[in-house]
């Protein structure tokens, strides 16, 4: 989470406001997927952190649980067994639409 959006210091580990909010909203969704057996993925706090700048944590949870179950994006965020169906997802989502 070091490297989420370090421009805007925001996210900083030691000096960052909102650093705290995005820790818990990870761990959180962590443990939301963890009947899965899926855990973090990188890429996943960038997008956390762009929620995070325009609403309150608990309705950027809300807006990335709904966000990263979608299957295209799932096939991003699934981990790695989830690699496999990028193609698929990707293909079914744009005839789908």
């Amino acid at each position: 989470m070091d490297a989420t959006l370090p421009s805007i210091h925001i996210f900083h580990k030691e000096t960052g406001p909102m650093y705290s909010d995005l820790k818990d909203m990870m761990c959180a969704w962590v443990v939301s997927r963890s009947d899965e057996g899926l855990g973090y993925n990188m890429g996943a706090a960038k997008v956390a952190a762009m929620l995070l700048i325009n609403m309150p944590v608990q309705q950027a949870f809300i807006v990335l649980r709904n966000l990263l179950e979608r299957h295209l994006l799932r096939s991003f965020f699934g981990g790695e067994r989830s690699i496999d169906d990028v193609g698929t997802n990707s293909f079914t989502s744009i005839i789908g639409d």
